[in-house]
């Protein structure tokens, strides 16, 4: 696998280089001035648009030249917000979710320098870019979880009782990439009007963060004593400190939690739990190599 990698490097620098020989011995000086080259990926949306647990991807890159062998482009992206269904394989009725909807965005500014004589937006190119990007899946939970509580008991006693605790909260999965990297490629102007651009090889590392927020309403103390009464016939008084709110919710079930996820490889580690006055919040993050091969790129250059 390392030999095949390697072939594969040397050869997409040794195309390059040929490709860069090409446009050296090709230089015309009445070639038309091309400062700006607007294009997209179409492969990118494609695949996007057959997978089924992804938001279609629709993306658009400006590059403009700033000096004769040196251009600036910027990429953005927007993921067209879609339903994620499960035929077959989750009855989501059966555990309160609502249909998750999935969707995300990109940002993308990158520096290239094209050594060539016909210079920048042409020929063969080294690049250096930073991305942030940003996935999230949003649904909702309808159900109901027993837990135990603390009431008043007379005269001057205290006893536990198990109370069906309903709920109706929202759920936010997220996803989020921050990183950067370099690469090769090579950008041809077919008649000097059609651009197509192909990313060789890139290299970079991401910042990889997985988030998970549960927020909602919590009963207060009149309504979960009301709670008890129907559920258990008997009117208890509850402590005010026997309330569960979403830091006690999250002490409760954070271990377990932290437990499931520790075998994860990267993340595991950096699993952190906590809970505030709107929900709780769950995030771990590692460092991730970046690869990217043959990204095929086709605009109109002006």
């Amino acid at each position: 696998m390392k030999k095949l990698s390697a072939l594969l490097l040397v050869s997409m620098i040794g195309f390059g280089s040929v490709s860069l020989a090409q446009e050296e011995a090709e230089s015309t000086p009445d070639r038309p001035t091309r400062n700006n080259v607007i294009k997209t990926q179409p492969l990118k949306t494609l695949r996007t648009v057959g997978t089924a647990f992804a938001p279609i991807n629709l993306n658009l890159t400006y590059e403009r030249v700033l000096i004769p062998k040196l251009s600036a482009a910027l990429t953005l992206e927007y993921g067209i917000p879609r339903e994620l269904n499960f035929p077959g394989a989750i009855d989501l009725d059966s555990v309160g979710l609502s249909t998750p909807v999935v969707k995300g965005w990109g940002i993308s500014p990158q520096l290239r320098f094209y050594p060539g004589k016909k210079g920048a937006p042409r020929g063969f190119y080294l690049a250096a870019d930073f991305q942030y990007k940003k996935f999230t899946v949003e649904s909702a939970i309808s159900s109901t979880m027993t837990i135990p509580i603390t009431v008043n008991t007379p005269p001057s006693g205290t006893s536990t009782v198990d109370l069906i605790y309903p709920f109706d909260w929202d759920m936010t999965g997220s996803m989020s990439m921050l990183g950067g990297g370099i690469g090769i490629g090579t950008q041809w102007l077919a008649g000097d009007r059609v651009a197509i651009d192909v990313l060789w090889i890139g290299l970079g590392v991401n910042k990889v963060t997985f988030g998970f927020d549960l927020e909602g309403t919590l009963l207060d103390e009149s309504t979960l004593e009301t709670q008890i009464a129907l559920q258990h016939g008997v009117y208890y008084d509850v402590p005010s400190d026997e309330i569960p709110d979403w830091g006690d919710l999250a002490d409760e079930y954070g271990s377990d939690i932290e437990d499931n996820v520790s075998d994860i490889p990267l993340f595991g580690n950096s699993f952190q739990i906590d809970g505030d006055a709107d929900g709780i919040h769950m995030t771990m993050d590692a460092l991730v190599p970046r690869l990217r091969l043959l990204n095929f790129s086709i605009g109109v250059a002006f």
